[in-house]
């Protein structure tokens, strides 16, 4: 699964995994994903990602996030969401914590 174009598609903002060397303007999106195979008879055809996206602005941006909850409603993921200010860089990050699961014959 490609997240990034799966964030970028629906939301319109700038996302990268785990950082940006040079951030792009606010708001943007990093996103970090732990991966899990398993399966069942000597077949790895179960994967998990434990993802999260990381949403930074100056102000709590209700836009930007009605279009995460938007994406992630629409693909019935189940979600929960942390918000927290960071005083040191000065701007807002809103986490949405969930899992995707890929099943099948073929995992790529």
């Amino acid at each position: 699964m490609d997240i990034k174009s799966w964030l970028e598609d629906a939301t319109g903002l700038k996302a990268e995994e785990n950082m940006y060397i040079t951030p792009p303007p606010l708001p943007y999106l990093i996103y970090l994903v732990t991966t899990n195979t398993r399966g069942a008879d000597d077949k790895n055809n179960i994967k998990e990602h434990d993802t999260a996206v990381e949403l930074y602005d100056k102000t709590v941006s209700k836009k930007a996030e009605e279009k995460i909850e938007k994406l992630l409603d629409d693909s019935k993921i189940q979600y929960s969401k942390d918000r927290t200010y960071l005083h040191s860089e000065k701007k807002f990050m809103t986490i949405y914590s969930f899992k995707i699961i890929e099943k099948g014959e073929k995992i790529k």
